[in-house]
């Protein structure tokens, strides 16, 4: 879904400072995300800058960045009353050890307080040596809170922005079209981990792979019984996705990975392939196709039979959905780089995937910085962006063909206006049911050709499809 990129570019590993602690290696992280650098980018760059970490302090790294760029509002709420001077004009390491500080101190539970601050101040004096005085002063107040108390309405926009750390701009427009209760369900669910969700090559994935998955063989002091996971999750209709919230056997997941026999996918991720419904010898086009997962699963599903024309503006991005097609041992994707506004000149398609550039405001559970990068000024932008991409997107639909519009947003700008916009300019499109094989009853509209997937459905990311058959 790539066709814009306005955040600035990492620096490369190799000109990054060599770090000792993991609290320091998560400052400088914090740092760059604050900067505009994004998460996921950062965790595995830092993660192979101290390789002599064993598993445990990998663990930590991971939770203390993650958490504290998640629980980013909710922190500053209360760093506001400690501070001496505004947040605002604090320098940026400062403000970032602050954050790391007082998420340790009020949400791990295995870190002592005091231990929590003399390890952040540590790795403050790596970055910003003059400020580790003023840091200890409000960190050391922080350890002397007993109650964390918001006396905010907890029913206000306000109230559930801080104390889900969430944008309130958002949190007022999902109050406004969903209500209290599922408004509040999604923010819950925004700050628990995320599924592991995986989806199986059934192209070269055997029973004996899926077993090694789904069953472990416990220590022998236990048992020499296998067992069945209890974390395992499993979709009606996608028989190739499997879940594991919590513990996973990692170590048959990157060999499989290595195989080519399954791909890191979400569930909801996976329906829009599904939608589509690929057959074997169909031409199919996937427009802003980057990183390649919708693509990869378009032609699993077609059993590589066929030609899947995979587009995307971005020659390097480009370059990644060759790699997964190499990986998963998939010969029908065929790589373009391409303009995906500039309508289609060739030979069209019998299906056509636009999942297009959005918000995001779906995948915040899994991208957490996103949540702070974000702004309802942006909406209208990307609207436009997105009805020139569906316009170009309707040109490659051939008479009888299917045209899939999908976002990662839960918005109605980006989703059900574009829509109502692409029927009343294009009149030979109408919508058409959405399979009823995927578990869709629930969920309105999906007979009529438009669903929009909570995150709180079935524990997935939050998406929008919509279905429309050409005359």
């Amino acid at each position: 879904m790539s066709q814009t990129n306005k955040r600035p570019t990492r620096a490369q590993p190799d000109s990054l400072p060599t770090v000792t602690t993991v609290r320091e290696a998560v400052l400088r992280a914090l740092i760059n995300i604050h900067q505009g650098a994004y998460i996921n980018l950062e965790l595995p760059t830092w993660l192979q800058i101290i390789p002599q970490t064993h598993s445990a302090d990998r663990g930590l790294l991971t939770e203390l960045l993650y958490g504290t760029v998640r629980q980013q509002l909710y922190l500053d709420y209360f760093l506001a009353r400690w501070s001496k001077q505004p947040l605002e004009r604090l320098e940026v390491p400062l403000l970032c050890a602050l954050r790391l500080g007082a998420y340790q101190i009020r949400f791990s539970d295995r870190i002592p307080p005091h231990a929590a601050v003399a390890a952040t101040i540590d790795a403050l004096k790596m970055v910003l040596p003059t400020a580790a005085g003023y840091a200890n002063a409000v960190l050391r107040q922080a350890c002397q809170e007993e109650l964390w108390d918001i006396p905010l309405p907890e029913a206000s926009a306000a109230g559930l922005a801080v104390r889900y750390s969430h944008p309130q701009w958002l949190v007022e427009r999902w109050l406004k079209r969903w209500g209290l209760a599922a408004t509040q369900a999604m923010l819950q669910q925004n700050n628990q981990p995320p599924v592991l969700w995986l989806r199986l090559n059934p192209l070269t994935c055997t029973a004996a792979d899926r077993s090694a998955l789904t069953v472990f063989q416990p220590d022998e002091a236990d048992s020499t019984q296998q067992t069945t996971h209890p974390y395992i999750r499993t979709i009606a209709g996608v028989p190739e996705a499997i879940g594991f919230s919590q513990e996973a056997p990692l170590d048959t997941i990157h060999q499989l990975l290595r195989q080519g026999k399954l791909s890191v996918q979400d569930s909801g991720a996976m329906y829009i392939a599904r939608s589509l419904e690929p057959l074997p010898g169909e031409r199919i086009l996937d427009l802003c196709a980057a990183p390649g997962g919708k693509s990869c699963h378009l032609a699993e599903l077609m059993s590589d039979i066929g030609t899947v024309v995979a587009m995307d503006i971005h020659p390097g991005r480009s370059a990644l959905i060759s790699r997964q097609a190499e990986r998963l041992k998939l010969n029908s994707i065929q790589t373009i780089v391409g303009d995906a506004t500039v309508p289609w000149q060739g030979e069209a398609f019998a299906k056509v995937l636009l999942d297009a550039p959005c918000s995001g405001t779906g995948v915040l559970r899994r991208k957490v910085d996103a949540r702070w990068s974000k702004d309802a000024s942006q909406l209208g932008e990307l609207q436009q962006l997105q009805r020139r991409l569906l316009a170009a997107a309707y040109q490659a639909v051939a008479p009888g063909g299917k045209l899939l519009y999908s976002t990662c947003s839960l918005e109605a700008e980006e989703n059900e206006a574009n829509i109502r916009w692409l029927l009343a300019e294009f009149p030979d499109l109408e919508l058409t049911p959405l399979p009823s094989t995927l578990p869709f009853s629930d969920i309105p509209g999906a007979d009529r050709g438009v669903a929009t997937l909570l995150p709180t459905n079935n524990d997935s990311d939050g998406f929008f499809l919509a279905l429309l058959k050409r005359q």
